[in-house]
């Protein structure tokens, strides 16, 4: 359901010598969309001072008074505004005035009202009358959802400024190791959350190890998480959803830098001509000059690029190309056999994506058509003479269209339709019986996923929200097809003046799929079936004072034939059973649990959240019922961040997490006929010990005019913990003792310089 905005133009134009009569103000001859900011509530205005150039695009626009997250939702739309511009003498000319944007939820009905035009060296009525009214179509958040936008994105303690990287302190979200990009959500495995940009799948969101996102902060203007139970725009996936959004073109040169102890990043956008912008973005990352300080023979780099051109056909009409893609390998160094350095590739991986999209706005709607080329690798080894290497490639193309069109004041409808075409093989096997045996794991194929959906938003009263919707797929491999049906509701429904009960309900389906998402590499296996899961929540969302917000959630998933390895086949008791032999192994199972957020939006003058998840996950496997592997109790996230005055800002963030669930084991020795012979022997399943750690992070920002200069120290892990990855046991005499196996400690210490103009 979409919000309103009304957009309240008054016109205050400072020339010095013209004459009223002579004179013409800017007129604005669109009206882009502004959306109601994630977590904002009630009724807020802003006031926005913009420069108009002489070809009626905005140069620059400054707030002059509002509160965030409003001030900056107002800032970036404003952007976009267009004018013819102003006159004197019949001549444009380059002009100043002042917009105040005034956020409503529900939409009033908009009252045009005449406009009075001060003239300079005049004093200005005393009560000037209000200005002119326009109608802004906003964005709501769907139920059940978490937005993630504005400045607190760069501001979080442990994220690095990087917006996908705070997905992890959101509850529902539990982390394989801390530190590391791959999560279970809600009890799905890391391989069933989709990543998506602009409606375009992304195949590995982070660069290895704890690694940044493979796009440019300045580029997202928004992250929308869902744990469960989303839009029926969303599918194929079993688990959550990660939503980026990308910001909207800019009319006037701007650009964002930074370089840091591991990577340096830059992104400059600037118009190309008066109907065209272009942007360009990158990053490169040296992280092996602190790997080797830990581990000298270990090495790691990465690198992404980003770059979009938009133009405007009309005013109605946006033609955009989006071209962006990201390179890791991983490397180790040794003395080989002539007693010489050799360097040799243990991984490496890469994927590049080319979108090509034409945006139409309708008379009370959108429409965008799409067409991407896709190309993913992945691969372990290196390529020489000894065959020792494997990969697997990936060429794709996808086309999608989408419509979102509001029928009336009570229904509002958004449809869609895809179909993605991905071919497979490998790129390199190694020789031998195993590489014939990986050739058969891995045949050449080509895979069609194609579908359409609808959901219809209603709305009969401001009490009320009510979104059925529906998903037809059919899934291809070879001479597999599949074919799935996916419904979804999803209920808001205000209780009191500020609570609000939200439902989401929804069936989703997915092709067999790897345990964490790997560029290039989707299983061979439809013929097993598709991994199907059952999603259902049920929360209450209140409104506090402070500009607080609290949710909390209750949740229940069921899974069948879900592709999930790491659940059983990571501890000892099962390792070496017939069904962990495969790549794909399946299991039901089910998860519950019980969310709470409470927030405050981190760019307050003192702002936090608490993120908590009380959860169980289960597996059924060989006719028992098993907690699964990366099953923890108790996730806990506590973040804060202060503005200390002067450009200085402190926060911190504390994490916590329940030990998982792992087999002790203990070799015993036991006589038989042919002598003796030693067995691994499990002597019970036991907890590892709780992780916690605590991140810092510390700001000193200078601002001049439309720049900004920041050095930023971070540190990630600050007290150096170390966690529990397995138990490791052993034997004296009868009695059996296991001591916890660790690692780490995992730990980003972090000094950088970053700049905005």
């Amino acid at each position: 359901m979409l919000r309103r905005a009304l957009v309240l133009l008054a016109i205050l134009l400072s020339v010095a010598s013209a004459r009223a009569d002579t004179l013409v103000p800017p007129k604005q001859v669109s009206a882009p969309t502004v959306p109601y900011p994630e977590g904002a509530t009630g009724d807020a205005d802003v006031i926005v001072e913009l420069v108009v150039g002489v070809d009626g695009a905005v140069e620059s626009v400054k707030v002059v008074d509002g509160e965030e997250p409003f001030a900056a939702a107002a800032r970036v739309a404003a952007m976009d505004f267009r004018f013819e511009p102003a006159t004197r003498d019949g001549k444009p000319i380059k002009s100043t005035i002042r917009a105040k944007i005034s956020f409503h939820a529900p939409a009033p009905v908009p009252v045009p009202v005449p406009v009075p035009v001060p003239v300079p060296g005049k004093p200005p009525p005393p009560k000037p009358p209000p200005p002119t009214e326009i109608v802004v179509e906003g964005d709501r958040k769907e139920p059940g959802q978490v937005s993630i936008g504005g400045g607190e994105v760069k501001i979080l303690p442990g994220a690095f400024g990087d917006p996908f990287r705070m997905i992890e302190a959101l509850p529902g979200v539990t982390p394989l190791i801390s530190g590391l990009p791959f999560f279970y959500v809600r009890g799905s495995p890391p391989g069933n959350t989709g990543y998506l940009i602009d409606g375009v799948k992304v195949p590995m969101l982070f660069h290895l190890g704890a690694g940044p996102s493979v796009l440019a902060p300045g580029l997202i203007d928004r992250v929308d998480f869902h744990p469960g139970g989303y839009p029926a725009r969303f599918g194929r996936f079993t688990g959550g959803i990660v939503a980026g959004e990308t910001i909207g073109p800019a009319t006037r040169a701007r650009g964002e830098w930074n370089v840091r102890l591991f990577d340096a990043s830059a992104m400059l956008e600037a118009p190309l001509g008066p109907r065209t912008e272009g942007l360009v973005a990158g990053r490169f990352g040296y992280p092996g000059l602190m790997l080797s300080l830990i581990s000298p023979e270990i090495g790691l780099q990465y690198w992404d690029y980003q770059t979009r051109v938009t133009h405007r056909l009309t005013e109605r009409d946006r033609l955009s190309v989006f071209v962006f893609g990201a390179f890791d390998r991983l490397t180790q160094t040794r003395i080989g056999d002539d007693g010489e350095k050799e360097t040799r590739t243990l991984f490496d991986t890469q994927f590049h994506r080319g979108d090509v999209r034409w945006d139409r706005l309708l008379k009370n709607g959108t429409l965008r058509v799409a067409t991407t080329l896709m190309f993913d690798q992945s691969g372990v080894g290196e390529g020489d003479s000894r065959g020792d290497r494997f990969a697997v490639r990936m060429f794709g193309w996808g086309s999608r269209a989408e419509l979102n069109q509001r029928i009336d004041d009570v229904l509002y409808l958004r449809a869609g339709a895809d179909l993605w075409l991905e071919y497979y093989r490998l790129a390199a096997r190694e020789s031998g019986s195993d590489g014939r045996e990986q050739a058969e794991i891995f045949p050449t194929r080509a895979d069609i996923l194609a579908g359409t959906r609808a959901d219809l938003v209603i709305k009969p009263t401001d009490r009320v929200e009510i979104i059925p919707g529906v998903r037809l797929d059919f899934y291809s491999q070879g001479t597999t097809t599949v074919p799935a049906v996916d419904p979804r509701l999803a209920t808001r429904l205000k209780i009191a003046k500020k609570a609000f009960l939200v439902t989401t309900l929804g069936v989703t389906h997915q092709t067999p799929s790897f345990v964490v998402p790997v560029p290039g590499l989707r299983l061979a296996t439809l013929g097993k079936g598709l991994q199907e899961a059952f999603q259902m929540a049920q929360g209450v969302e209140f409104e506090l004072p402070f500009k607080s917000r609290l949710t909390t959630t209750v949740f229940h998933n069921g899974f069948r034939n879900l592709s999930d390895g790491l659940a059983v086949c990571l501890d000892e008791q099962f390792d070496n059973t017939p069904e962990c032999d495969s790549l794909d192994v399946r299991l039901p199972g089910r998860s519950y649990g019980l969310e709470v957020l409470l927030k405050r939006d981190l760019t307050e003058r003192i702002g936090g959240w608490l993120a908590y998840t009380l959860s169980r996950s289960e597996r059924y496997f060989r006719g028992k019922t098993l907690l699964s592997t990366f099953d923890r109790t108790h996730v806990l996230s506590l973040a804060m961040s202060a503005n200390l005055g002067n450009g200085w800002r402190f926060g911190g963030r504390f994490s916590y997490l329940t030990g998982r669930p792992a087999t002790q084991t203990v070799m015993v020795t036991f006589p038989g006929p042919a002598g003796f012979r030693t067995e691994e022997v499990p002597i019970g399943q036991q907890r590892l010990p709780d992780f916690h750690r605590l991140d810092l992070r510390l700001e000193k920002r200078w601002n001049w005019e439309a720049r900004t200069v920041a050095v930023v120290l971070e540190w990630f892990n600050v007290y150096l913990k170390k966690e529990a990855v397995d138990w490791r046991c052993s034997r004296r005499g009868f009695t059996a003792g296991c001591v916890p196996e660790e690692i780490g400690p995992v730990t980003i210490p972090s000094i950088g310089v970053e700049g905005a103009f």
